[in-house]
């Protein structure tokens, strides 16, 4: 994506909750290790895309662990794949914030 003079656009990758949750849904056939295998292969093929690129981007997802643990294994095992989705995403990222209720704060900076 280019803006008009050729310089590198942004892009939003929303959500990343949704990405897992498919990612889940296509493959839930396959057992609990076969499951992060391809989700965390995913990711890293997205990521790699990322650092190769000139674009800022910027990734959404929820932050699911600050909530309850769901009773169903699907459920938890979503849980624990986008936390660690979300932990490679920081690790890779030159700034990350946690939104509230449309209030930004800042949990890691480039400075």
């Amino acid at each position: 994506m280019l803006t008009g003079d050729g310089a590198p656009g942004a892009v939003i990758i929303d959500s990343m909750d949704v990405w897992v949750a498919n990612l889940l849904m296509e493959n839930q056939s396959e057992n609990k290790h076969t499951l992060e295998e391809i989700v965390t292969t995913e990711a890293e093929q997205l990521l790699k895309l990322v650092v190769d690129s000139p674009q800022a981007f910027v990734f959404v997802s929820s932050e699911v662990g600050l909530s309850l643990v769901p009773t169903e294994p699907l459920g938890r095992h979503f849980q624990d794949l986008l936390g660690t989705i979300n932990q490679r995403i920081a690790a890779a990222a030159t700034e990350v914030f946690l939104v509230v209720a449309g209030l930004p704060t800042k949990i890691k900076s480039n400075d």
